[in-house]
């Protein structure tokens, strides 16, 4: 797969109305607010209705937004007791 093939994290570009524009910023957040954007403009009724949110996260290579590279620094977390698991002995399904 071509790098940027499933887009980038950072400064995409997204198709509006057909046309590719390159956005500034960071796909989940421009993701979100465009979402937002949307209900807040274009939903006036109650009925029910269907939105489908897709992130580029979830694609390698990861990389996440610059303002949580720190959120964690100063909290040690000790690795689960299953962290080496070699899964010897376990069933070919484990």
């Amino acid at each position: 797969m071509a790098p940027g093939q499933q887009g980038h994290y950072w400064n995409p570009l997204f198709n509006e109305n057909g046309i590719d524009v390159k956005e500034k910023g960071y796909a989940t957040n421009l993701s979100t607010d465009f979402a937002l954007t949307s209900l807040d403009s274009t939903k006036t009724s109650k009925e029910p209705f269907l939105m489908i949110l897709h992130y580029k996260a979830p694609h390698r290579p990861w990389e996440s937004d610059t303002k949580y590279e720190a959120l964690w620094d100063g909290i040690e977390m000790p690795y689960p007791t299953t962290f080496n698991d070699t899964y010897q002995g376990r069933e070919l399904t484990a």
